[in-house]
């Protein structure tokens, strides 16, 4: 026995040979990461010059090996070819990646990754030195095995999820046109900007309108040090000299390229002035242009009589240059900066429109003004809302602002939100229509972050309204047709999920339907398109079937319990009006979680058990003290969410709720009673089931997608009270005492409710 086990450990001692093959190996792996990185860098940056590009990378690579040669050196009495290519090989892969992977996750991928390069290369070096046996043979194999599924695992592009069968909820059509399909306009296109650019024509010798630059050092930190040469070295200009740059496309107002066409615009909307729109893109690489991503909006817009401007503001993107500056290169909090120039090309246009000499001259409305934005972009159009209707800067009142354009509306396409916070607080907004639209594998803005912008906006003037849109399938870039499928750059784009991402030209299609309705009904005050946000399902047939989840709040609305108040579960947001309950198990109101922070808004959270008594009928109520009074052609609007907490009380001594399965869908029946007493139900699945939460998982593993692959989104649903009429001929829905919801169909479940009103149909 103690000679069998001297064998076995004489077969298992690690060689001298055996480490340095190991070493090697590190080393050689490390060296091919950074020279991956250095050729990706240079590959993803169409039009890099070459003396900056491969100057940031000899930065990088002096960086690299300079913590290497320290490490190294206090750690010397190790093998030194172990060590210097373990650390190559950790600082090329880990400092990269801290920004996109968590710590954990990260340190398991980096320690797997070494220890199968290191095995691999000791065990073909020990079976060199020593001819074949079993345990390096093994080793290689294994080491071999998981490094080639790993890389093949890496270069897929992802797989599918099983598909959900979402059920069409019930809608008529909406009596209007397709709003995403071109209109009669003919379409005229040119470039503004300082006629220097170095890197494009458009903006450079072939431009159009030469436009001023502007100082924006009073918003921008970070444009300086090395980081700062760096962009200026590329741009040719510094932060006190920005250029105003944009494409711009516009109707033509002499002819009209199809008269007899079906979306001919009015005699009042087709000569001048025009709406405008300014469209801005977010944080993308800087030396891969964004601005002429949204081509497809703006040949739209232009058709349909609005002007469209993409604005250039890649100068103030993310860049390889910022690894100069280390961990604190880049741009700090700029989204101020990116609102700010937004108005100042809105400046811009104020004086071409009053310039007699100029060709824009009283052709533009700027009473009739949309900002759209993307990203970052998505929160700079409500930072440059906020600006507009200031005296002053909020964060240093010394620097006067006169703008006071008519913005109306705000489109924000998969905003980030707090970046900027004027006064260290959160931005609000009043006096505007708003609208978000997001995707649910939105691999960058991995949470539904404007859904808190959507609550922080009051829908104050008569007609505004707010729309928060949810599509299912869609990503971050593919709203910019430049940006594509891959929300990350190379090489972090392979840990995505690309799988189940739906087509690109589907989504921008959702996004021409929402986008150009709503600027019909916000510049054109036309109540079909505001109709179609207040319930898309209406327009169902323009949306290439993808399913989407909304939610939606117009200044007509009357509200019944938004569940803002008070710290009382027992009040409702009308006055005089109170909650009642019956058999819930779960009953509290909360701010709404999200993957990052929350809602910035407040829900009721309901859950009943029925299953121990079949005869049960828990309710949640919201009774009137007076019969309320309601015109006769309106509906009853809420918003839902299923929960997957559970509604069983007491949990089995292993945390988990006892029988407790989270129901595929769930039904109730909402009641109404009269100030006579009739009542009358209708059930949620006449319009359609709740479905379980949408699962977004963006990434390829769960060990490096750390977030809750769910969280709470609602839907809206739109009953017209004629509904329960038609249950109840007798029931009076113009003077409503009570509104109950029933939960008498599905046993058990946990719901989320929102924004109950009355809402005219």
């Amino acid at each position: 026995m103690t000679t069998r086990l001297a064998r076995w450990r004489a077969r298992m001692q690690v060689s001298e040979a055996a480490w340095r093959g190991a070493g090697i190996a590190l080393l050689l792996a490390g060296c091919l990461v950074v020279a991956a990185l250095a050729l990706a860098m240079l590959v993803s940056a169409p039009g890099l010059e070459p003396a900056y590009g491969i100057g940031v990378i000899v930065a990088l690579l002096v960086g690299i090996a300079l913590v290497s040669w320290i490490v190294v050196a206090l750690v010397r009495r190790l093998p030194w070819p172990t060590v210097r290519g373990a650390l190559a090989l950790a600082v090329a892969l880990g400092v990269p990646s801290f920004a996109m992977i968590s710590g954990t996750a990260l340190a398991l991928l980096i320690a797997g990754g070494l220890l199968a390069v290191g095995v691999l290369g000791g065990c073909i070096a020990a079976l060199r030195e020593r001819g074949w046996q079993w345990v390096p043979g093994f080793g290689a194999v294994m080491s071999a095995g998981v490094l080639g599924t790993a890389l093949a695992l890496y270069l897929m592009e992802g797989w599918s999820v099983p598909e959900r069968q979402w059920p069409m909820r019930a809608a008529a059509p909406l009596a209007a046109p397709d709003p995403g399909t071109p209109g009669s306009y003919r379409v005229q296109v040119l470039t503004y900007g300082s006629g220097a650019d170095r890197h494009r024509l458009e903006y450079g010798a072939d431009v159009d309108l030469e436009a001023p630059s502007v100082d924006a050092s009073a918003f921008i930190d970070g444009w300086d040090g090395a980081a700062g040469w760096g962009r200026t070295k590329y741009w040719g200009f510094d932060v006190t000299a920005l250029p105003l740059q944009g494409r711009v496309w516009y109707p033509d107002d002499d002819v009209a390229a199809d008269e007899a066409g079906a979306n001919e615009a009015t005699p009042a909307q087709r000569g001048a002035p025009f709406p405008i729109v300014l469209i801005v893109h977010g944080n993308h690489d800087m030396e891969d242009y964004s601005d002429a991503g949204y081509a497809y909006l703006g040949e739209l817009f232009a058709s349909r009589g609005i002007v469209a401007v993409s604005v250039d503001e890649n100068f103030l993107n993310g860049s390889v240059a910022d690894m100069l500056g280390g961990p604190d290169g880049g741009l700090e909090e700029e989204n101020d900066a990116r609102g700010w120039l937004l108005l100042e090309h809105l400046k811009l246009w104020r004086a071409w429109n009053d310039d007699p000499s100029h060709r824009f001259y009283d052709r533009i409305d700027l009473d009739r003004v949309v900002l759209i934005g993307h990203s970052r972009g998505g929160e700079a159009v409500a930072e440059a809302a906020l600006f507009n209707g200031l005296a002053r800067y909020p964060d240093d009142a010394t620097l006067p602002f006169d703008f006071g354009f008519g913005i109306r509306g705000i489109i924000a396409i998969a905003p980030s939100d707090g970046q900027y916070d004027p006064r260290d607080r959160d931005t609000r907004l009043a006096g505007v229509s708003y609208l978000v639209v997001h995707g649910s594998l939105d691999g960058d803005v991995q949470s539904f972050s404007g859904l808190a912008q959507y609550a922080r906006t009051r829908t104050a003037c008569a007609g505004c309204f707010k729309s928060a849109v949810y599509v299912v399938g869609a990503n971050h870039g593919q709203f910019n047709t430049t940006w594509g499928r891959e929300d990350f750059g190379v090489p972090w784009n392979r840990i995505l999920n690309l799988g189940p991402i739906i087509p690109g030209d589907t989504q921008r299609q959702i996004a021409r339907v929402f986008f150009s309705a709503f600027l019909e009904a916000v510049l054109r005050d036309d109540d079909r398109y505001r109709d179609f946000f207040a319930d898309p399902e209406r327009g169902r047939a323009w949306l290439a079937g993808t399913p989407i989840l909304t939610k939606f709040s117009g200044a007509r609305d009357r509200v019944l319990a938004a569940f803002e108040e008070d710290a009382d579960p027992a009040t409702a947001t009308m006055r005089a009006a109170r909650i009642e309950t019956r058999g819930l198990s779960v009953w509290h109101e909360r701010e709404v979680p999200l993957k990052w922070n929350d809602q910035d808004s407040a829900a009721v959270t309901v859950g009943w058990d029925n299953r121990s008594a079949a005869s049960a009928e828990s309710r949640y109520t919201i009774t009137f003290a007076e019969p309320l009074a309601v015109p006769e052609a309106h509906s009853l609007a809420f918003s839902i969410a299923m929960s997957e907490v559970s509604p069983v009380k007491t949990p089995s001594e292993d945390g988990d709720a006892d029988g407790w399965e989270v129901p595929e869908t769930i039904d109730l029946h909402v009641e109404i009673v009269d100030g006579h007493g009739a009542r009358a139900r209708v059930a949620l699945a006449d319009v359609a089931a709740l479905q379980q939460p949408v699962k977004s998982i963006t990434r390829k593993a769960e060990l490096i997608d750390p977030l809750d692959p769910g969280e709470t989104i609602f839907q809206r649903y739109v009953f017209p009270l004629s509904a329960w009429r038609a249950d109840n001929p007798l029931l009076d829905t113009t003077h409503v005492a009570a509104v109950s919801f029933v939960f008498d169909v599905t046993p058990a479940g946990v719901i989320v409710l929102d924004d109950v009103v009355v809402a005219p149909r």
